[in-house]
């Protein structure tokens, strides 16, 4: 961390004045990426921090003048977020009332959903027209995710302690007393043990801040800590202003596999226990905007909320697009994380189908089998539907190679930690039969092609292989109800 804020301070003395080079498109509404198994999308932000993290706005936000705020703001309606999860940290946010977490003022109405009780607020002033709800929250050792209330009465310092507890009965208050998720940031530093431990409902799958800071990146990520770094320096340091500040993320973006290992792990231990496989994950921007204040060539500073979250976005499956509803399928695990700077995915689906039942399985859901009943019986059939780019949303130059795409599915059985490639191929979508019992998910990675315009003088790197969704899982578990009867999450 102090790494990097010491290169942010270097870069400030680099202050040419930046050209005006067009910025990338707003994305587009997520009405545009299809309507999987007849339902809808919500894009999601988890973990971003406010002016009232201390570590925000150039670890200064106390002098912050509305820039830092409104920045945060702009980024929920440029990326046509529809809930973003706060995640601020306990020395400020917790002497703080907890309708200002909302960051209400003229242009964020104060709101409260009747179905979830979560306490919001609404973003009514986009120039898009797209409307977005802020939901206030903690990062402690653990992350309360749709606060309603702070919890106990107590002073400012009895209440930064109790902030930053883990452990089961702190996890259960999160929840049946401020009415939050109850979940784990930083994942990667963590031990399967302490993480189920802990009570939390879910874990990170990705963090953008863990990917980007030398410390994590060497003690827990296991990667060379300043090769995120290098490419960076060249947009830090562009003395005539014409990199396209967009395609930073080209030369530092990875998934790295400490997150999957560690998801992996607290599985196993929860299958072990007799509990679920199915553990939901996420991705996290975790934007702070104090790492690169450096202004780019489209006027804006490098590690803008609206450039950083757009890299780290998660695309929800919904019956309706409600915040009770965008909350239950978060708790659930319904949908996948997509990398958004690579541009949006339409049609994208990931599903399980049973010709027997004739259901439909989709993220999330675990598919119990009966003790009567084998799993080649039911006739189960994964598919991954290849997604396409939605062109609008990416900056390109005259015209762009199509983008190569590769789908695999994965799965862990019950019992290890290590999960096998089940099925791959390339541009084409996917399905599998399905005879073993645990968990199912899929990757679709891509060789953005269709970004070497828009990544010059950089253009090689639109040649190299990129994550861009990950999903979340779903299970096959066998006997595990009494016989004859046939139990899942919620049926789509």
């Amino acid at each position: 961390m102090q790494v990097l804020h010491g290169i942010g301070i270097l870069s400030l003395v680099w202050s040419w004045p930046a050209c005006q080079n067009a910025r990338i498109a707003d994305l587009p509404s997520v009405d545009d990426l299809g309507a999987p198994r007849g339902g809808a999308l919500a894009r999601v932000l988890l973990h971003l921090h406010s002016p009232f993290s201390w570590d925000a706005c150039d670890q200064k936000p106390e002098l912050d003048r509305g820039e830092c705020r409104q920045n945060l703001l702009d980024a929920l309606c440029e990326n046509r977020i529809d809930l973003a999860f706060l995640t601020d940290h306990p020395d400020r946010m917790a002497s703080t009332p907890i309708e200002d977490l909302t960051l209400r003022g003229p242009d964020v109405d104060l709101v409260s959903d009747s179905n979830s009780g979560l306490l919001l607020g609404e973003v009514s002033s986009c120039r898009n027209t797209h409307r977005s709800w802020i939901a206030p929250g903690l990062e402690g050792t653990v992350m309360g995710l749709g606060m309603s209330i702070h919890l106990d009465s107590a002073d400012q310092t009895g209440r930064e302690e109790l902030y930053s507890q883990s452990s089961a009965e702190w996890a259960q208050r999160l929840q049946s007393e401020a009415g939050a998720l109850a979940w784990m940031p930083h994942p990667e530093s963590k031990s399967a043990q302490f993480i189920h431990d802990s009570g939390v409902q879910g874990l990170e799958s990705f963090n953008l801040h863990a990917l980007l800071d030398p410390e994590i990146r060497h003690s827990s990520l296991r990667l060379a800590p300043l090769d995120s770094l290098f490419g960076v320096l060249g947009f830090a340091f562009d003395p005539f202003f014409d990199l396209n500040s967009d395609s930073m993320f080209l030369h530092f973006l990875q998934a790295p596999a400490r997150f999957i290992e560690r998801w992996n792990e607290v599985i196993e231990l929860r299958n072990s226990l007799g509990e679920s496989m199915n553990f939901p994950a996420w991705g996290a921007s975790d934007s702070h905007e104090y790492l690169f204040p450096q202004t780019g060539s489209d006027g804006r500073r490098l590690d803008v909320h609206a450039r950083m979250t757009r890299l780290v976005v998660n695309h929800v499956w919904v019956t309706e697009r409600t915040p009770s509803s965008i909350r239950q399928a978060i708790q659930e695990g319904s949908g996948w994380l997509v990398f958004e700077s690579l541009g949006s995915p339409v049609g994208m689906d990931f599903s399980l189908q049973s010709t027997t039942q004739g259901q439909t399985y989709g993220p999330g859901q675990t598919l119990e089998v009966p003790a009567e009943q084998s799993i080649p019986g039911l006739g189960l059939t994964l598919t991954v539907t290849l997604p396409r780019v939605y062109r609008e949303s990416t900056q390109r130059e005259g015209r762009a190679e199509a983008p190569r795409l590769r789908v695999r599915v994965f799965h862990l059985s019950p019992g290890q930690t290590t999960e096998v490639v089940l099925q791959e191929a390339w541009d084409e979508s996917v399905s599998e039969t399905i005879t073993l019992p645990g968990t199912y998910r899929a990757e679709v990675s891509m060789i953005p092609r269709h970004l070497r315009g828009v990544a010059a003088p950089y253009s090689e790197r639109a040649l190299l292989e990129f994550p861009w969704i990950q999903t979340n899982r779903i299970e096959v578990r066998e006997a595990s109800s009494l016989p004859g009867v046939m139990r899942t999450r919620r049926r789509r």
